[in-house]
């Protein structure tokens, strides 16, 4: 679709609000899971679980936002896997602790997390404007030509 000269800035701001609503689903759904503990894995995620743990809980994966350009401006936001998966806390009194007491747990550095909404909340505010200030513009000139 294309945009008269001045409003073009729009589809690219609400790229923008998408992709800031991304990274904030993406640390809140870590902030939720942060307190989640699950077995250590004994292979790579990117292999079937034993038989004898098929019953066990995995432990939650972090996951980052990664944005990226598109083609005639704005951005895409897509998730990763954070690395490393998990990390490993001693825990010998849980029922998912292995034979060394440790359980595995999310990746997820809360301090972090409220940052990076901090930062998600900023974005969305910026480009809430920008479209905001276009459509005003818009409203200017249509009043000039009226």
């Amino acid at each position: 679709m294309r945009y008269p000269v001045g409003m073009s800035s729009i589809p690219i701001s609400v790229s923008g609000l998408t992709a800031s609503t991304a990274r904030l689903a993406a640390s809140a759904s870590n902030v939720a899971n942060a307190r989640t503990r699950g077995p250590v894995p004994e292979a790579p995620a990117t292999t079937p679980p034993p038989a004898d743990q098929k019953d066990k809980p995995e432990v939650y994966r972090a996951v980052d936002t990664v944005q990226t350009s598109t083609p005639g401006g704005g951005t895409r936001a897509t998730y990763r896997t954070r690395q490393p998966e998990f990390v490993q806390e001693f825990d010998p009194s849980s029922p998912l602790a292995n034979e060394d007491g440790l359980v595995a747990a999310p990746n997820v550095d809360i301090g972090g997390e409220v940052v990076e909404q901090i930062k998600a909340e900023g974005a969305y505010k910026a480009n809430l404007k920008a479209v905001q200030v276009a459509d005003d513009m818009m409203k200017s000139l249509l009043d000039i030509k009226a």
